[in-house]
């Protein structure tokens, strides 16, 4: 899913792919506005006003896009952010407390060679998946 391009606080949001929480947008700062005035008036328009009589509208309009297009994409580089998850509001009191004590089973586990301890270890760990699970519901 990508959403539409939308101004917001000076940069140009281009797209923003939902499932990689991916951002693309331009930086438009005064600088790279005053940069890409300054290379459209230094620009030589000549393919587009010049003496063109056997050229039609649409390849006129194409070679004045392409110009624009590349003046444009030089003065204002394309930024792309991944957006960082750092809310872990889904970690609750009993998920921290499931997490140590299975924690302190491993540290267990590793000084013994209790097979009935290692079997718990196991199914303890099979019932932590529903956290992963949990986790990737809420993140998603």
């Amino acid at each position: 899913m990508l959403r539409s391009s939308v101004v917001l606080n000076g940069n140009l949001k281009l797209k923003t792919n939902l499932a990689r929480r991916l951002h693309s947008y331009f930086m438009l700062c005064k600088y790279s506005i005053d940069e890409f005035k300054i290379r459209l008036s230094c620009e030589s328009w000549d393919c587009v006003f010049g003496n063109n009589d056997n050229m039609d509208v649409d390849s006129l309009f194409s070679a004045f896009l392409n110009n624009y297009l590349r003046l444009f994409y030089t003065s204002f580089p394309l930024q792309k952010i991944i957006e960082r998850h750092d809310n872990e509001s889904w970690i609750t009191a009993c998920t921290k407390i499931s997490c140590n004590h299975k924690r302190e089973l491993y540290l267990l586990r590793g000084d013994s060679n209790d097979t009935n301890l290692n079997n718990y270890y196991k199914q303890y760990c099979k019932i932590l998946t529903c956290y992963q699970r949990s986790k990737n519901v809420y993140i998603s």
